[in-house]
């Protein structure tokens, strides 16, 4: 399977077809169940991110999702249509440059998180200083890179947008 390529439309219930789409494909591809459950994981965040992105800037494109196998690796690309970089973490050099690291993006995450929870502590008067629905698309990312052993996030070329790209090794048995 050289390339599948799936195109949605930016709504909650098509991120489920993506998982589906990536189940059925690492399972023709013989990945062990806890891959295939990392896999879909990997994916619906990804895709949820971009759905959010897509709401969120009003866009009408689809989103994609391509799939890609050679002899050891699984490759799957979430591509969305928004502006560059949308819903990725704004501090480090990582981002600035438009690619970042599943390391970087747990760092960022994990900040995010500790602002998150310290405004929470707060009275409920004070103006809170991160808004809790903003974090859920770069927690996703977060929680990628840690189910993914290679993971890179980049804007995409002339279009726009931004891709999520994700790698599993394919082992033999």
């Amino acid at each position: 399977m050289p390339k599948v390529e799936l195109h949605i439309s930016a709504l909650p219930i098509n991120v489920r077809t993506a998982r589906l789409v990536a189940a059925a494909l690492s399972r023709r591809m013989g990945l062990d169940a806890v891959v295939i459950d990392e896999v879909k994981l990997a994916v619906g965040e990804a895709c949820s991110r971009a759905v959010s992105v897509h709401r969120a800037e009003g866009v009408s494109e689809p989103i994609v999702v391509e799939f890609r196998d050679d002899s050891d690796i699984l490759e799957i690309s979430v591509l969305d249509c928004g502006p560059a970089g949308a819903l990725l973490p704004t501090s480090g050099d990582a981002w600035i440059d438009g690619s970042a690291t599943g390391e970087a993006v747990a760092e960022e995450a994990a900040n995010l998180l500790q602002a998150a929870a310290s405004s929470a502590q707060e009275p409920a008067y004070v103006e809170r200083a991160v808004d809790v629905a903003d974090l859920a698309p770069r927690l996703g990312l977060a929680m990628i890179a840690g189910l993914v052993d290679d993971m890179s996030v980049q804007d995409r070329s002339a279009s726009g947008g931004t891709v999520v790209t994700m790698r599993w090794p394919i082992l033999a048995f």
